[in-house]
This record gives C-alpha cells, structure tokens and sequence, in this order.
C-alpha cells in the first residue's frame, strides 16, 4: 500500500516553493515540519521533496549528491534509466498544479517512488520494500535492554561511541537516563539529516533497515517480520 495522502504535503510544498528553495531547502524543511508534524514520522519525504525541486530545476530527477563515505552500485545509472523510463509522466508535471505530481506518483508506482525519495542499490537491496515509518523505529530503539533500565538504543549507543575518535556520537557518561537521552539525541540527528536509506535482505529471514548521514554515520534495524511499506 502507498500511502498518496502523505504525498499531498511534498505536492503543497513545492507548489508554494519559491525558486530559490533548493538553496533554502533547510527553511522550507523546518517549515514543513513546523505546518505538517506528521512529516518528521515520514523522513524520505524530505528526500522527495529535494528529488522534485531538483527536476524543477534542471529537468532530471535526482542527481546524485557526492558523498564518498557513502558508496552505491551504480546509483548514477539507476536515476538515468528512471529519467528514460517516466520521460513522458515526467513531461506532464506541472508545479502550479498539485493533483500532477500526485499523477506522477501513481504512474511511477512503488519502485518508482521508491528511487524518487533516494533509496539506495547495494548488493543484497530488496527493491519491493520501503523503509517503516519513523515511530516504528523509535519504538524498537526505546525497548528495554536490561532490568536497570537502559534501552537496546543506549546500549548501542554505548557500545559503539568508543569506537569514534571524531566524537560524532560523544561521551558515555552520566546515569541511565542521560545515556538514553543522549542516543535519542543522535539518532535525530541521524535520521532527521539522513542522505542514504537502504532495505537489504542479509539472510532467508532477516531484513536489514541502514540509514546514514552525509558523513557515513548512521543506525541499522533488523526485521525478522517483513517491515511496513509506507514510508
């Protein structure tokens, strides 16, 4: 199921856009985020957005952003072929009307949407799958880690800080509590600056969620169960 209502805030947005919003795209993203709460829950809409407002621009959809930390599979290739492939549902998009970026939305279906908001191709990526909603990640990453209180986050995040000289992730220091709150803290971070989203299948019945920011920092989710696929 593609849930098209949550689409309806990225088609509002870049019809009101100002043509410079590819410069401003941090205001227009604390804007959407100030109108539309139910945005933060739905992060790869950010990346549709940009996708968009790019193709308003320069008439291509998605040109890869150069982060060498982050490495694909020939993304470069995929966003050609989906140029050549929806060159006619992309020719019909006019930005002063909503309901045709909506339209385009349908025509493209899941895989299209898909490659759209910037998921990744690796080795391994199960293209029929979109990432769960954020609360569904918040969810797992609050659950209890042990009888003291600390969190499976806090424990990753405890775990792994140690192993970073640039102090991305900081210090463990503090109670329980602090350390929680503090693994919360990156992992918006994380997620609300993300520029890489990968659904991989890593065994028979395991699915692999990975979400990285510019820098190559990021948090990975496994599911035994097959993930949502709204975004």
């Amino acid at each position: 199921m593609i849930d098209y209502d949550t689409f309806r805030l990225v088609a509002k947005a870049v019809q009101n856009s100002p043509d410079d919003l590819f410069e401003n795209y941090s205001l227009i993203k604390g804007l959407l985020l100030k109108r539309h709460p139910i945005a933060k829950n739905r992060p790869l809409l950010f990346n549709i957005l940009e996708s968009l407002e790019n193709f308003k621009r320069r008439k291509t959809i998605l040109i890869p952003m150069p982060y060498p930390l982050i490495k694909s599979c020939d993304t470069t290739a995929v966003y050609q072929k989906f140029n050549k492939d929806y060159e006619y549902e992309l020719e019909k998009v006019d930005f002063s009307h909503p309901q045709t970026i909506i339209d385009l939305f349908r025509s493209i279906g899941f895989r299209g949407i898909r490659i759209l908001a910037g998921m990744r191709h690796t080795t391994g990526t199960n293209e029929n799958l979109f990432p769960p909603c954020t609360e569904d990640l918040y969810e797992s990453f609050y659950r209890p880690y042990n009888h003291e209180g600390l969190t499976h986050g806090g424990r990753a995040f405890s775990k792994h800080c140690v192993r970073d000289s640039s102090k991305f992730w900081g210090t463990v220091k503090g109670t329980t509590n602090e350390v929680n709150n503090h693994a919360h803290g990156c992992l918006e971070k994380v997620i609300m600056n993300s520029v890489w989203h990968n659904v991989m299948v890593l065994s028979a019945d395991c699915y692999t969620y990975e979400v990285r920011n510019e820098n190559g920092y990021g948090a990975r989710w496994e599911f035994k169960k097959r993930p949502t696929n709204i975004l």
